[in-house]
């Protein structure tokens, strides 16, 4: 197309090849808007591509939430079973160093319960950044989209 262009800006030149200056402006118009058009696909393409991975690595995240949960859950559970052994001893008026050992047991659990928690509330961080990440994502290929019309 751009060659022809610079086939009509000469021929325009000479009186005799019945070309006029408005064809010329008039295929140098519709080159700009090819142009543009093809920018605005670039980006439309592109806003889909990066929306696309952004979606998997938001899967990923959501996937690694759950598993964390779950964990944290398992890790709750374990903190209640241990209690109420704690608690079963104590009402058998149970020896002091077994009471020891048991709380001891419990404390541990316990801690492995906050990092459960910990982890998980890490994980929460991560997946809400990641979705607005996305969002921000649907909102540029939005304006591409609206840029093409």
């Amino acid at each position: 197309m751009r060659d022809v262009f610079k086939q009509m800006k000469m021929l325009a030149r000479e009186h005799k090849s019945n070309v006029k200056e408005k064809d010329v402006t008039l295929l140098k118009e519709l080159i700009k808007q090819s142009d543009q058009y093809i920018e605005n696909t670039n980006k439309y393409i592109d806003a889909i591509k990066e929306l696309a991975l952004k979606k998997e690595y938001l899967t990923q995240k959501q996937e690694e939430l759950a598993e964390s949960l779950e964990n944290m859950a398992k890790q709750r559970e374990a903190v209640i079973k241990k209690a109420l052994e704690v608690e079963k001893v104590k009402n058998k008026m149970a020896d002091q160093s077994k009471l020891d050992q048991l709380d001891q047991e419990l404390n541990d659990q316990q801690r492995r319960f906050d990092r459960a928690r910990d982890i998980f509330l890490k994980k929460i961080e991560q997946f809400m950044e990641v979705r607005k990440e996305t969002n921000e994502l649907w909102t540029a290929l939005k304006n591409a989209t609206s840029e093409m019309s």
